[in-house]
């Protein structure tokens, strides 16, 4: 992966992706960000275009224990999204790091736990989507803690 200049004008890097993250079935890409764009295109035909994602609508997650792999989603279509595996975790960290110097956050795939959390603060309250959910867990862990500080410093 490479970003030239200063400012961001362009990140480009080869991934795989997937549909799910335990599909066999994949496809080498190349994944631009330019213009405020997220891009991929196929690697053998640079103008084969198979996906463009305004940075602002781009959704991007992880799974802890799957330390080469990050998802991404469109806002605008939560049932449409692409399981990108990096050819190793620094690379993933790469990218990472990139989306989030765009703004973009990272979230966490729930697991067990963080479920339970979730559903004790939406007691009532339907919440469809993993992408959603999981910022909504770093969300409130974070009032959370901010809570309990305060309580401290009083």
């Amino acid at each position: 992966m490479s970003a030239q200049g200063a400012v961001l004008e362009e990140v480009r890097g080869e991934l795989t992706v997937r549909r799910n993250p335990d599909s066999q079935h994949d496809m080498r890409v190349t994944c631009t960000i330019l213009s405020n764009k997220f891009m991929i295109f196929k690697t053998k035909d640079k103008k084969a275009l198979l996906a463009r994602i305004p940075l602002g609508e781009l959704q991007v997650t992880i799974w802890p224990h799957r330390k080469d792999l990050f998802c991404l989603a469109s806002s605008c279509d939560a049932g449409d999204y692409i399981v990108c595996c990096a050819d190793s975790e620094d690379i993933r960290s790469e990218w990472l790091a990139v989306f989030q110097e765009q703004g973009i956050d990272v979230a966490t795939e729930l697991g067990a736990d963080d479920e339970a959390y979730v559903n004790s603060w939406l007691a009532g309250i339907e919440v469809n989507g993993d992408a959603l959910k999981g910022r909504l867990v770093s969300k409130m862990r974070r009032l959370d803690e901010q809570q309990a500080r305060a309580g401290l410093a009083s």
